[in-house]
């Protein structure tokens, strides 16, 4: 009895250390993406301005919102912000197309023409290929800011449009052919589209701050659109987004896209076997793709599956990935018309959660090398043995030359480290091999190394 009592007193302390690992673990990515994302609106000309959440299963590792949702009325992001998502609304629609098929309402390959009529050369597209942008439709549909579009409107004005390509023959991104599947799933379940998404995913999943946007009127909690170039915020006009129907009207917060993950990935919406339709490249055999609603792509041989939503010129731009083997997931909404602030700290954020290199956008005081020192840095350095990057030493300071011929003024700072003036997410460091100079470049989470091959 007391042997079996020891037995389970060590197994109790165990589960406490290992808790306690995890924890501290997760404590330490929070630090490093809360220091990156301070350092990176404080010391750039850009802002991340909006909310991350990041998890693996259903728990949540990292969840924080920066920057302004109204910057007039002086209200700030949070994880109950809503947002447009944009394109991301896809893979909403490739989830019903997927559940009626379940169902046995529908068949991937059947040609579109069973459910709408009058559609002049257009009759052989099937399904499959408007999920997989291979249709050879045109990208838009029509195109109005402020004014509400019937689908029905749109889907004649689609209709009349001449093809890119033939059917199955190419790969061309459609808003037109995700409008198009919108029309599909309302002949084919007798409701509307919204309604469909509202009864189908939305409710299932308790998702109670999303819904199809229908006209241009800003609801309560909702980020207002901006450009925020050079951290001056100009506030930009709010889209009718029932022009993008089953392509790009769903707004939502960062806590119910993690429902919808979430749900996704556990079998609350679809079964096994269609969630690996979406896993997997439905374009053929190639490294990157396209299945249904997501691009595929690999990070760190890592397999991933995402979309990204942008409303051009009003102010959003979303992003969310998926690591299926690793069952991470990220979501970004944000309120900034520039993408680039989205795609830095989305590859920086995975760098911290993969545990790899990055650069770090400190600004520190400029270290004093000796000109010896420096000037034993300046040569040529070959990358790759095909790039070759000059340092030059002038005026107590090392500069890289560009492809342009301009110099970018190398700073100091500490551990042989410098970065680069006005650039703060290029790193550089030297580093001694054998009497010889190693040049080591980050860029962002890119590493590249070139050795010295003269002065």
């Amino acid at each position: 009895m007391l042997e079996k009592r020891k037995y389970l007193t060590m197994i109790f302390i165990i589960i406490i250390l290992l808790t306690g690992c995890k924890v501290n673990e997760q404590k330490n990515i929070e630090n490093k993406m809360n220091e990156f994302l301070s350092l990176y609106n404080k010391n750039t000309e850009d802002s991340f301005s909006g909310s991350i959440l990041i998890a693996k299963d259903k728990d949540v590792i990292y969840k924080e919102s920066f920057g302004m949702a109204d910057y007039e009325n002086e209200i700030k992001n949070s994880a109950d912000t809503i947002f447009p998502i944009g394109s991301i609304t896809k893979s909403f629609t490739s989830v019903s197309i997927l559940q009626l098929k379940e169902e046995g309402k529908i068949d991937l390959d059947d040609k579109i023409s069973k459910y709408i009529g009058d559609l002049n050369n257009k009759q052989n597209i099937t399904i499959h290929q408007l999920l997989t942008h291979s249709s050879g439709l045109q990208k838009e549909g029509l195109y109005s800011i402020e004014q509400h579009v019937p689908l029905d409107k749109n889907i004649d004005f689609i209709k009349k449009l001449p093809l890119l390509f033939n059917p199955g023959q190419n790969f061309s991104y459609s808003n037109a052919g995700y409008i198009m599947l919108a029309k599909i799933i309302e002949e084919v379940s007798g409701v509307s589209y919204n309604k469909y998404i509202e009864e189908n995913i939305f409710k299932p999943l308790e998702m109670n701050n999303s819904f199809c946007g229908v006209d241009n009127n800003l609801i309560e909690n909702q980020a207002v659109g901006y450009n925020l170039d050079n951290k001056n915020p100009i506030k930009l006009p709010l889209y009718n987004l029932s022009i993008v129907t089953g392509s790009g009207n769903i707004y939502s917060n960062v806590e119910d896209m993690q429902k919808y993950i979430s749900g996704l990935l556990n079998g609350k919406l679809i079964s096994e076997e269609s969630l690996n339709r979406i896993k997997d490249n439905q374009l053929g055999n190639t490294e990157d793709g396209y299945s249904y609603g997501f691009f595929l792509n690999n990070r760190y041989d890592k397999k991933n599956i995402y979309h990204s939503g942008h409303i051009g010129n009003g102010g959003y731009n979303s992003l969310i990935k998926i690591f299926p083997d690793e069952n991470y997931y990220m979501i970004y909404l944000t309120n900034n018309d520039n993408y680039e602030p989205l795609l830095i700290t989305s590859q920086i954020l995975e760098a911290i959660l993969f545990e790899k290199e990055y650069a770090l956008p400190k600004l520190e005081n400029e270290t004093e090398l000796s000109e010896e020192d420096l000037k034993n840095y300046k040569g040529d350095y070959l990358f790759d043995e095909v790039q070759k990057i000059s340092v030059l030493y002038k005026e107590g300071y090392l500069y890289t030359t560009s492809d342009d011929g301009s110099l970018n003024k190398l700073i100091p700072s500490e551990n042989n480290e410098f970065y680069v003036e006005n650039h703060p997410l290029i790193r550089v460091k030297f580093l001694e091999n054998e009497n010889n100079y190693i040049f080591r470049i980050i860029n962002v989470t890119n590493v590249i190394e070139g050795i010295k091959i003269n002065n």
